[in-house]
C-alpha cells in the first residue's frame, strides 16, 4: 500500500509539473506586437517612399539646371580653328550680330563678352596669321558693339520669341511655357536642346526673310532712283538740244529777214514768175528691166 500510495502521490505531482509546462497564450501581448511590426514596416515603407520621391525630384532639378547651362553654351564648333574662325566671319553675310558671335537673343551680356574673347583669341591680328584676320576682326569688334545697343537687342529679342512660339505652336506646347512644362511634357535635356536648335534655325530664317525684304526694298529703290535720275538726264538734254536750235535760229533771223525783204522788192517790181496756173506735164514713167519682169509674174498670178 505504501507503494502505491507512492505511486499515486507521484501521479498528483506529475500533473501539476505538466500543468505548469503548458500556459495558455496572451493575445494581447500578441495582438500589440503585431500591430508594433506592423507600424514599424509601414514607417519604413513611408520613409522608403520619401526617399524615392526625394531621389525623383533631385533628378528633376539636375535636368533643369542642366537645360539651362545648356542654354549658355556656345553655338559655334568648339573645334574650329582660327582659320576656320576667320573663313566663317568673312565667307557670308550674317543678319543679325547674334550670329557672328554666335549666341542666342536670349544670352546675357556676361555670355556674350564670354564669346566675344574666346573668339577674339583666334582671330585677333596680333596672333591669326591668316592675310584676312583684320578684316574678320573687324566683322566682330562691329557686331560687338551694335548688340550692345538697346534698340538691336530688343528688336531680335522678340524675333526670338516669335520663333519661339512658332516651334511651341509646333510642337503642341503653350507659347508660354517654362523649361518645367517641357519636362512635363517630355521634353527632357536632349529634346530640349533640339527644340533650342530649331527655335534658332526658326529665328535664322526670320531674319534672313527680313534681310531679303530689305536688301530687295533698297533694291528697288535705287533702281527707281537710277530711272529718275535717268528721265532728268533725258530731259535736260532736251532743253539743251532746244536752246541749241533757239540759239541756231537767232543766228540766222538776219539773213531769212534779209532774204524776205528781197522776195517782197523782186514782187514789188514783177520780176518774180508765178507759175500757179500753168499746165501739168507728163512724163513717161522709167521702169528697170527687174522692175518689168516682176510686172509680168504679177500679171501672170492675176490671171490663174
Amino acid at each position: 500500500m505504501n507503494a502505491s500510495g507512492n505511486n499515486e502521490k507521484d501521479g498528483a505531482n506529475d500533473k501539476p509539473e505538466s500543468d505548469d509546462q503548458y500556459s495558455e497564450p496572451n493575445y494581447r501581448k500578441l495582438d500589440s506586437q503585431d500591430n508594433h511590426s506592423s507600424n514599424t514596416s509601414n514607417s519604413n515603407n513611408d520613409e522608403n517612399n520619401i526617399g524615392d520621391v526625394d531621389e525623383i525630384f533631385g533628378s528633376f532639378m539636375n535636368e533643369i539646371d542642366s537645360i539651362r547651362n545648356s542654354k549658355n553654351e556656345s553655338r559655334l564648333d568648339k573645334k574650329m580653328d582660327s582659320n576656320g574662325h576667320v573663313i566663317r566671319l568673312i565667307s557670308q553675310a550674317f543678319p543679325s550680330p547674334y550670329q557672328v558671335l554666335g549666341v542666342g537673343p536670349d544670352a546675357t551680356i556676361d555670355d556674350i563678352k564670354r564669346e566675344f574673347r574666346n573668339i577674339s583669341r583666334y582671330i585677333h591680328p596680333d596672333k591669326c596669321r591668316h592675310p584676312r584676320a583684320q578684316e574678320a576682326f573687324h566683322i566682330l569688334k562691329k557686331a560687338y558693339e551694335d548688340i550692345h545697343k538697346e534698340e538691336i537687342r530688343e528688336k531680335y529679342k522678340t524675333v526670338f520669341d516669335f520663333a519661339r512660339k512658332i516651334v511651341y505652336k509646333k510642337h503642341g506646347i503653350k507659347p508660354s511655357a517654362n523649361n518645367i512644362d517641357l519636362v512635363l511634357a517630355g521634353f527632357g535635356p536632349e529634346g530640349q536642346k533640339a527644340m533650342e536648335k530649331e527655335i534658332y534655325a526658326e529665328c535664322d530664317a526670320i531674319l534672313q526673310r527680313q534681310a531679303d525684304r530689305k536688301e530687295y526694298a533698297e533694291r528697288t529703290l535705287k533702281a527707281n532712283i537710277e530711272y529718275e535720275k535717268r528721265k532728268i538726264s533725258e530731259i535736260m538734254l532736251l532743253e539743251r538740244i532746244q536752246m541749241y536750235e533757239r540759239m541756231e535760229w537767232d543766228k540766222t533771223i538776219d539773213m531769212r529777214v534779209n532774204s524776205w525783204r528781197n522776195f517782197q522788192d523782186q514782187v514789188d517790181t514783177k520780176q518774180v514768175k508765178f507759175n500757179a496756173f500753168r499746165g501739168v506735164d507728163t512724163k513717161k514713167e522709167e521702169r528697170s528691166a527687174q522692175h518689168q519682169e516682176a510686172l509680168k509674174h504679177v500679171t501672170k498670178r492675176r490671171k490663174y
